[in-house]
């Protein structure tokens, strides 16, 4: 039975790991709603701390996400992959994703492997997003684009 049991966790975890997929928005100034449907809120960043902007949140094309398949009502679950701090997560229309293509430059790391010489690899959301290492230029440190 613990077999079983182990079993049927390690394959739902491996799903899980699976479904995980990197898109970008192929539209501009796309809002980013706290619930699925047209008539949700957008969401809303009240407190200017951490450089987030005050205001409704808004992506443009070329962002970087995650999805891991959630749909509904048309909309697909999202997760913010650059700043958490500012939102983490939303809901924005199927039509407004396409696939993100791994980063060749750092091998779909976000950093160089070099140490920051900002912080000197002690890690800072400012200079390297607490990774204490350089962010890949390409990607902009989320290892996809």
């Amino acid at each position: 039975m613990k077999h079983i049991f182990t079993i049927t966790i390690l394959l739902f975890a491996s799903v899980i790991c699976y479904s995980q997929k990197y898109y970008r928005c192929n539209r501009d100034h796309v809002a980013v709603r706290v619930a699925p449907g047209d008539s949700s809120d957008v969401f809303y960043i009240a407190t200017p701390y951490y450089n987030c902007s005050v205001g409704e949140v808004y992506i443009d094309k070329g962002f970087v996400f995650m999805s891991m398949g959630v749909k509904e009502d048309g909309y697909t679950k999202i997760y913010n992959l650059y700043n958490t701090i500012c939102w983490d997560e939303g809901w924005i229309p199927e039509n407004c994703l396409i696939r993100a293509k791994k980063c060749l430059s750092c091998k779909g790391n976000g950093t160089t492997g070099e140490k920051c010489e900002v912080c000197d690899g002690s890690g800072d959301w400012v200079c390297c997003q607490y990774k204490g290492k350089k962010v890949c230029k390409r990607c902009k440190g989320v290892g996809y684009y």
